[in-house]
């Protein structure tokens, strides 16, 4: 899982009305559980949920930042199961 940062270094965009569900992504980022053969399956979104109850969202606002959360975690997956040839 471990790839060198000259590998990985690059520059991204990030939208502005992407901005507050990214920091929330990134304070997941040691929350992620892993399987047996040590690949990484997805969030632990009980501590996601803890951070979102702390922001005082109507039920649709959670179900967007959920939404939200869930695609970066989707597109983040394969990167960090990357196996180096």
């Amino acid at each position: 899982m471990q790839m060198a940062a000259a590998e990985e270094a690059r520059e991204v965009a990030l939208w502005p009305e992407n901005a507050p569900v990214f920091v929330l992504f990134r304070e997941q980022q040691t929350q992620w559980r892993t399987g047996p053969m040590g690949g990484v399956t997805g969030l632990d979104y009980t501590c996601a949920h803890r951070s979102l109850d702390r922001m005082g969202l109507t039920p649709e606002e959670l179900d967007e930042w959920e939404s939200d959360l869930r695609v970066m975690e989707y597109a983040a997956l394969p990167v960090l199961n990357k196996v180096k040839e």
